[in-house]
Order: structure tokens, then C-alpha cells, then sequence
């Protein structure tokens, strides 16, 4: 018995994931007043979590389909957005 799922390494898969990591930075920047990264740091900070809830799904679970692992790629975007957001307040900036 395999100890972690295997990861959808599907091409249009990651790029949803991707895409929606980028779409919920965007939106994240439009949403929020500061602190922020600008719209570039939020884009960036996006895509990365986009990725990594898109990653960290697909290693612990089985594959949730196309619509499952978008809506976790935003779950993931939101989280490290938010994060991102926080750090910054907590510094002051």
C-alpha cells in the first residue's frame, strides 16, 4: 500500500492550477486595502500558492478531478496571500 497518493502531473491540470493561483492574486490585490506586495508581489504570491495547494493535495489525497484540484489551487493561493499579508502587517509596513 502506497503511503501518498500520486500527484496528477496532467499538463492542463497544473495550468488550472496556475491560472487560478494568478486569477485569486489579481483579485486578492483588487479586494484588500494594504499592506500588500503591490499587484506583482500578489500575482506572484498566487501562482506559487496556486502550485503548492495544487502539489500538496495531489501528494496527500487521491486526484479530486479537474474542478476539485482548481478549487484547492485557490485554497492554497488564498492561504499563502493572506500569509504573505500578515507578514507585512506584522512588520509594520
Amino acid at each position: 500500500m502506497a503511503m501518498f497518493a500520486s500527484i496528477s502531473s496532467d499538463p492542463a491540470t497544473i495550468a488550472a492550477w496556475l491560472v487560478a493561483g494568478l486569477a485569486f492574486g489579481w483579485l486578492a490585490g483588487k479586494l484588500t486595502q494594504e499592506p500588500s506586495y503591490g499587484v506583482m508581489g500578489d500575482l506572484v504570491l498566487g501562482l506559487i500558492g496556486g502550485l503548492l495547494g495544487g502539489l500538496v493535495y495531489g501528494i496527500m489525497k487521491d486526484d479530486a478531478g479537474f474542478f476539485g484540484g482548481v478549487l484547492i489551487a485557490l485554497s492554497g493561493a488564498f492561504v499563502l496571500v493572506v500569509a504573505g499579508r500578515t507578514v507585512l502587517a506584522l512588520r509594520g509596513e
